[in-house]
């Protein structure tokens, strides 16, 4: 990009020239809740419009809303322009930034350096279905909680508090009752406030499950984001190798008033809540549970017989934008869940009780 400035420009008080979009590292709050939950401050207003998975419009990094960069004019380039009144010259501005990738939206290999955490889990019981399938939040609570060994083991501040931004789990072969999984887990990316987790799952039986989780790193009695603990940039940053990875919103909210949205209603538990105070964001993924074995019913099949979507391959997602707290749980109130399909894609959002907030979004897309 070439910039021309005229000699006269030098005269204006603060003259300066544009050189392109930063990161607001001291910006606003990412929206923080309970593990697996981003809320608090993003009891937003809602645009009134439709979007889908990955709508250009919608996507922004909180704290980092399009804050431009900008460079006072040098004191040899106020000389130069001096001594060329009348004159016009070509300033050329520097490259621009390379657009940083969301985070949790690509599922990279395991790499070759860095820390790698591997252990081992079973599939028990309470983690299937009917059919013997594990569900999306038994998946969920299997990827958090490597990622609690994984810290545990390194014995890291046990006052630190991460929470789930978004996830992404694209199932090959699911997992099923009485299966040996093998898991391993590694930072494939990382921001200033927050950090992307891949995970690898594979079973004795055929199992095979990639995931990845954007996890914010927030201050446990401010509930705020912070910045990653100093260890964290030791210990765990080398697998990923300076890839970084931004916090936007990317999953835009089903609303209730389109007209081809259907509307069902879910009611938190007490004990969904967690240690932060919030419905932990495993539950979220009961709720995608819910609605696909919703649409299954209306339909006359059976959830969890032959042929159920769940079971095959898949690929999901969920973005968590403001925390169901403990406030609405004791309320007693009915959250609306609400729903399109896309083709064979489900797309669905859990709004407050006056549908004025949306606490988490997600997809659902079969690959078989």
């Amino acid at each position: 990009m070439e910039l021309r400035l005229s000699a006269s420009a030098q005269s204006s008080p603060g003259g300066m020239l544009v050189t392109g979009t930063v990161e607001n590292g001291g910006g606003r709050r990412i929206p923080g809740g309970s593990d697996g939950h981003v809320g608090g401050e993003a009891r937003r207003r809602v645009e009134t419009r439709t979007g889908h998975h990955g709508g250009g419009g919608a996507r922004r990094e909180h704290g980092c809303n399009g804050t431009t960069r900008v460079m006072a004019v040098s004191t040899e380039l106020r000389e130069i322009l001096g001594s060329m009144a009348g004159s016009v010259i070509a300033v050329s501005s520097p490259e621009p930034p390379i657009r940083r990738p969301n985070g949790a939206e690509e599922l990279l290999p395991i790499p070759s350096v860095g820390r790698i955490f591997r252990c081992s889990r079973p599939v028990r019981w309470a983690d299937v279905d009917s059919g013997g399938r594990m569900r999306l939040d038994a998946i969920a609570r299997l990827l958090q909680d490597v990622a609690t060994d994984d810290t545990a083991e390194l014995e890291l501040d046990e006052h630190e508090a991460w929470v789930v931004r978004r996830t992404l789990i694209h199932q090959h072969r699911a997992a099923e009752s009485g299966e040996s999984l093998e898991l391993a887990t590694f930072c494939s990316g990382i921001g200033s406030r927050w950090a992307e987790r891949r995970i690898v799952v594979t079973g004795d039986r055929g199992a095979r499950i990639d995931a990845v989780a954007l996890w914010v790193h927030l201050d446990p009695t401010s509930g705020r984001p912070k910045l990653l603990p100093p260890r964290f940039r030791t210990d765990f940053a080398a697998a990923a190798a300076g890839r970084e990875v931004t916090a936007r919103q990317v999953i835009d909210p089903v609303l209730p008033a389109d007209p081809a949205a259907v509307t069902q209603t879910w009611h938190p538990r007490s004990s969904d809540i967690d240690i932060l105070d919030h419905v932990n964001n495993a539950v979220g993924w009961a709720v995608v549970e819910q609605v696909l074995a919703m649409q299954l019913t209306v339909t006359g099949f059976f959830p969890g017989s032959a042929g159920d979507p769940r079971a095959d391959s898949f690929r999901a997602a969920i973005e968590f934008r403001d925390a169901v707290g403990r406030d609405v749980v004791e309320s007693g109130a009915a959250l609306p869940m609400v729903s399109v399909v896309d083709g064979r894609t489900t797309r669905l959002t859990l709004w407050s009780a006056d549908g004025s907030i949306p606490h988490l979004s997600a997809s659902f897309e079969p690959l078989t």
